[in-house]
């Protein structure tokens, strides 16, 4: 639920910067266009000064590339404030990336220890049952000992003889780096 509410502020934080950044695009576009204007109007003025006497200088032109200027300053205001506000939700992103992070290999982990778990109950299955077939059989050879000598040692030799394997192939798993559980 937790993981939840912070991924809901985590997309929050991804739209407030996609918004941000097409805001910042908007303003280099409105000041390169007033920089065209700009320009445009300190020519068009330099033209008419020198068409008419120094005496009759268009006022017009120089309140609209005042003006131009004016806005220009706020759109650089602007922009700057707007870049540190993507350097603070840039911040705030790397850390919700870095809990996630975090989150995700919790995750595996656990699942990790599920996987392991079973495993350990499986092995703990097959030398449960090993064992169990292991004493039967001394059961049964106890049995045979004055009944029967001859098939006691026959018993008893097969069990020596699994036993064996069994080291052996636990050994072999051991040598290869194998995990038993």
């Amino acid at each position: 639920m937790s993981v939840e509410f912070l991924k809901n502020i985590y997309s929050e934080l991804l739209q407030q910067k996609s918004e941000l950044e097409l805001e910042q695009n908007n303003i280099v576009i409105k000041l390169n266009e007033n920089e065209k204007y700009i320009k445009r109007f300190k020519k068009e003025e330099e033209e008419n000064y020198d068409a008419f006497s120094p005496r009759n200088q268009n006022q017009d032109l120089k309140k609209k590339i005042a003006s131009f200027e004016k806005k220009n300053r706020l759109f650089l205001q602007r922009k700057e404030e707007i870049k540190k506000e993507l350097t603070e939700i840039d911040l705030k992103i790397q850390g919700f990336d870095a809990v996630f992070k975090e989150e995700k290999m919790v995750k595996s982990s656990f699942k990790k220890n599920e996987k392991q778990k079973k495993k350990f109950r499986k092995f703990q299955e097959t030398y449960i049952k090993d064992i169990s077939s292991i004493i039967n059989k001394l059961e049964f050879c106890s049995q045979l000992v004055d009944v029967d000598p001859g098939r006691c040692k026959l018993e008893l030799s097969s069990l020596i003889k699994m036993l064996s394997g069994k080291i052996e192939d636990d050994r072999k798993v051991s040598e290869t780096g194998e995990e038993v559980f």
